[in-house]
C-alpha cells in the first residue's frame, strides 16, 4: 500500500489518477485519490452489449491513444538523481482504465506497479495481476519490461472491439496457458469491418516475444494516431464526451445529484429562522446582575 502511494506520487500525467492525500487512521493507512466521473472500460463493453450496438474503431483507437500516452509516462518516470525507475504497471485491464464524462482516458490503480524503488519484491512463484490480462512472460515467471503492459493494451483493445473475453477462462490455469500460446482468434475474424491500420497494430501488441511488439507505448500511441487521421480525423474528444453522455444517459443524472449532495458535505448549512433572529448578547441573562435600566434611571433621577 505505501509503495502504491510512493510510486504514484511521482507520477504527473493528465492520464493518471493522482494521489491527493496520504495518511493513517488509527492503525489503517489510507490514500485519497482523484474522483473521475465517468465508467471504466468494463461497464462500457457491458453497456454496449446491452444496446446491442459495437463501439466504433475511432472511438476504440481513440481510448488507446488515452492509455498509451499515460503508460508512455509512467514508463519513462526517473527518480529525484534522475535516473531511470523502470516502472511497469503489471494490471492493465479494463477496469483499471478510466473514461470520463468529461472525455479523458485515466489510469489507475498503481498498487502492483513494478519498480526498482519498491520496498517489497514479488515472491517466487507469485503471480501479479489478472491473468487474463498478463503477457506470455509474466506468466511464465520470466523477466518483464515496459513492453509486458503493452500486452496488455492489445488485449484491451481487442475485447472493446469484440466484446468478448480474449484470454480470460473462469480456470485460471485455461487462461495461463492461452496467454503462454497467445491463443486467440485474429482480430478480423471476429469483427470483419476494424480497419487493417487498426487490426495491426493490436497484432504487433500481441506479438508472443516482446522483441517483436511495439518498442514503446509511445510508438504505439503514434501508430494509433496515425490510424485514427487517415480513417477518421473528425473522431476527438467531443465525439467521445457526447458517446458517453449518451450511453449513460440516466445515470449521468442520478450521479450528478449524488455529487452535488456529496459537494455539500461539511459546508455550514443556512437555514431559514422560524421566528425574528435575536442577538446573542440580548438573550444573555446573569442571575444576580442589575437591571441596567434600573441602574440608568436612578441615576438620572439623582442628578436631577
Amino acid at each position: 500500500f505505501l509503495d502504491e502511494a510512493k510510486i504514484a506520487a511521482r507520477l504527473s500525467h493528465p492520464g493518471i489518477a493522482r494521489i491527493l492525500e496520504l495518511g493513517r487512521i488509527g492503525r489503517s493507512h489510507y490514500l485519497a485519490m482523484d474522483f473521475v466521473w465517468g465508467k471504466d472500460l468494463l461497464a462500457i463493453m457491458r453497456r454496449v452489449k446491452l444496446l446491442g450496438a459495437q463501439l466504433s474503431p475511432s472511438f476504440v483507437a481513440w481510448i488507446g491513444i488515452g492509455m498509451l500516452d499515460a503508460l508512455d509516462s509512467a514508463h519513462r518516470l526517473t527518480d529525484r538523481h534522475g535516473a531511470p525507475m523502470g516502472l511497469i504497471h503489471r494490471d492493465v485491464s479494463p477496469q483499471n482504465v478510466l473514461v470520463s464524462f468529461d472525455g479523458v482516458v485515466k489510469l489507475i490503480d498503481f498498487g502492483i506497479a513494478k519498480a526498482q524503488s519498491r520496498s517489497t519484491e514479488t515472491q517466487a512463484g507469485v503471480l501479479k495481476g489478472k491473468v487474463g490480462y498478463m503477457s506470455p512472460e509474466q506468466v511464465k515467471g520470466s523477466k518483464i519490461d515496459h513492453r509486458s503492459d503493452l500486452f496488455a493494451v492489445g488485449t484491451c483493445l481487442y475485447e472493446l472491439l469484440t466484446l468478448r473475453t480474449l484470454f480470460a477462462r473462469e480456470n485460471a490455469l485455461e487462461a495461463m496457458e492461452n496467454v503462454r500460446h497467445v491463443r486467440a482468434e485474429p482480430l478480423r475474424s471476429q469483427r470483419a469491418d476494424v480497419p487493417e491500420g487498426l487490426a495491426s497494430a493490436i497484432v504487433r501488441a500481441h506479438a508472443a516475444e516482446p522483441d517483436a511488439r511495439w518498442a514503446s507505448a509511445r510508438d504505439m500511441a503514434e501508430a494509433l494516431r496515425a490510424f485514427l487521421a487517415e480513417h477518421d480525423p473528425s473522431f476527438d474528444r467531443v465525439a467521445a464526451v457526447t458517446w458517453m453522455r449518451d450511453a449513460f444517459r440516466k445515470e449521468l443524472v442520478a450521479e450528478r445529484v449524488r455529487l452535488d449532495a456529496f459537494d455539500q458535505v461539511g459546508r455550514p448549512q443556512v437555514v431559514r429562522a422560524e421566528e425574528p433572529r435575536r442577538n446573542s448578547v440580548t438573550d444573555l441573562k446573569i442571575i444576580g446582575a442589575r437591571d441596567p435600566a434600573r441602574v440608568r434611571r436612578r441615576q438620572h433621577g439623582a442628578r436631577r
